[in-house]
């Protein structure tokens, strides 16, 4: 069963929105990991730690977005929600994320997107 971790793009250690939703993460001890221009070729397979999603083996060559995104990965329940309620407390709000769930029919999906953003 893959861990439970937040992968972030442009939400930096740096930023003061980056280091704010990790000090929230850190609290939760939910890892975080950082996610380049360059990975965004990378299925949400691959990246939330799915078995059978191997890495793209090429790194993305086009224009990167600009946007902030959260994909929280194979969080149960009460920790997604702890984390949200956490985020909402702190005023922080994310609006690009999509939630990897920890469920059977999920690590059977062989069809899990992209994170590319194909426009």
């Amino acid at each position: 069963m893959p861990d439970a971790k937040v992968v972030l793009y442009n939400l930096g250690e740096d930023t003061s929105r980056g280091a704010r939703v990790r000090a929230i993460l850190a609290e939760l001890n939910i890892p975080a990991e950082t996610v380049t221009a360059e990975q965004l070729n990378e299925t949400v397979g691959h990246l939330a730690g799915l078995d059978g999603y191997e890495a793209a083996g090429e790194k993305y060559t086009g224009t990167a977005p600009d946007t902030e995104f959260m994909l929280l990965c194979n969080l149960p329940e009460a920790l997604l929600d702890k984390f949200l309620d956490a985020m909402q407390t702190d005023g922080l709000r994310i609006d690009h994320k999509a939630v990897v769930p920890l469920s059977p029919r999920t690590r059977r999906n062989p069809r899990v997107p992209s994170v590319r953003n194909t426009t």
